[in-house]
């Protein structure tokens, strides 16, 4: 029996980690798991394997020195536990667990999983970000494999961190049709049942920079002025709740704006939605996208690094990224936002603009919405939960 570790913080909430319950529920049985978190107590996402709790603080850190102690007894502990485990291969997601799993000493075979556009989310400048990018190479290229999630995340690493390519495997994130069609049906409480009697935009994200969905309640704004009923549902909880609540209040659409937080069930509230809008900077691949195909609901994505126009366009050059509106073939690509936060006083910038007028065009066509409602399911079909778990065999068997 081959014996799998896996590693990250928490296995309660995020898509990366959602992925990492698919995995590890659906491995066949000649493997044997074990889930070695940050927190043990944070799990809510079904699971096989053992939990095996470090008991460790979890980010954001009081400081520099509190986030390296914190580091370097991360890499102790899994040092002791590969060495009593013994795993044959340790499989590590998310930035800092990767390097944690490299320098844990051990023989087994070492797989990092990158779900993010790394140089997007790279917090280092000047001669601290160039060491800090060398390191990151040795360390990626010293490992056994790497798996992206996206081809732009695997194009990233190979450009921007000087990781080797033939060390890189691109492994789409799947979709568990099955269970999201089941949950998509739970009824709605009656605290949110109102809300959906009329027409619905919804997005579904932690409420933070990279998703910038302050571009989003702007452009909502836009279209609020001309259609009266409507309203915007806001999933996710994140840092930047206050000042989107304040936003919404100071551009005067409150009434109509509804954050209703994390959700164990987000499909029940996508399904009833007529159009899925996202607004990130950048994406790792944009697992949301999948699941509102899976909902069945029309998309409107920026078509930011890196993968919407993979999952809405995936005939296209996965490279390039549009100026204007492109209604791709399973979904709308809107150009991507700077990244600039925006206030009231703020003009309406040429993007939002855009966003806005799609928007409006979108809710007034219903051939264009049925036409993607149709499209969904074919969709899904290169993201089935099968075709990933054949894929990871492939290497973790190997």
């Amino acid at each position: 029996m081959t014996k799998l570790c896996y590693f990250t913080y928490i296995l309660d909430q995020g898509g990366a980690e959602r992925v990492l319950s698919y995995l590890d529920t659906n491995m066949p049985e000649m493997f044997s798991s074990k889930i070695v978190l940050y927190q043990g107590s944070r799990v809510k996402y079904p699971h096989k394997g053992e939990v095996i709790d470090f008991n460790l603080p979890l980010p954001p850190y009081k400081n520099f020195y509190h986030e390296l102690y914190v580091f370097l007894r991360a890499v102790i502990k899994l040092t002791s536990f590969k060495a009593k485990y013994r795993p044959h291969i340790s499989i590590s997601l998310t930035e800092t667990p990767n390097l944690i799993n490299f320098l844990s000493f051990a023989k087994s075979k070492t797989v990092l999983w990158v779900h993010s556009h790394k140089s997007s989310s790279f917090s280092y400048s000047g001669i601290q970000g160039v060491l800090a990018k060398v390191i990151v190479a040795m360390l990626y290229n010293r490992s056994n494999l790497i798996v992206a999630v996206s081809k732009g995340v695997a194009m990233d690493l190979v450009d921007n961190f000087d990781v080797d390519s033939n060390k890189i495997r691109v492994i789409y994130n799947p979709v568990d049709t099955k269970i999201i069609t089941e949950k998509m049906h739970e009824p709605l409480e009656d605290l949110y049942s109102e809300i959906f009697e009329k027409p619905v935009i919804i997005t579904v994200g932690r409420l933070t920079h990279a998703k910038a969905q302050w571009n989003l309640l702007r452009a909502f704004k836009i279209i609020s002025t001309q259609i009266g009923d409507v309203n915007l549902v806001i999933l996710g909880d994140g840092e930047l709740k206050e000042y989107l609540i304040k936003l919404a209040d100071g551009l005067g659409i409150r009434e109509k704006v509804h954050f209703i937080g994390f959700q164990e069930n987000p499909f029940k509230f996508v399904a009833r939605a007529k159009l899925f809008v996202m607004t990130s900077i950048f994406e790792g691949l944009g697992m949301v996208l999948q699941e509102a195909l899976a909902c069945n609901t029309p998309i409107i994505s920026t078509d930011c690094k890196c993968g919407p126009r993979e999952i809405l366009a995936p005939d296209t050059d996965f490279r390039i990224q549009t100026q204007k509106v492109e209604y791709a073939k399973y979904g709308i690509l809107v150009p991507p936002f700077s990244g600039t936060y925006k206030g009231v006083e703020d003009e309406f910038t040429e993007n939002e603009n855009l966003l806005a007028s799609t928007m409006l065009d979108f809710l007034n066509n219903d051939r264009v919405i049925q036409y993607y409602k149709n499209l969904s399911s074919v969709r899904l079909k290169d993201f089935s939960i099968q075709g990933f778990i054949n894929e990871w065999v492939d290497i973790v068997g190997a």
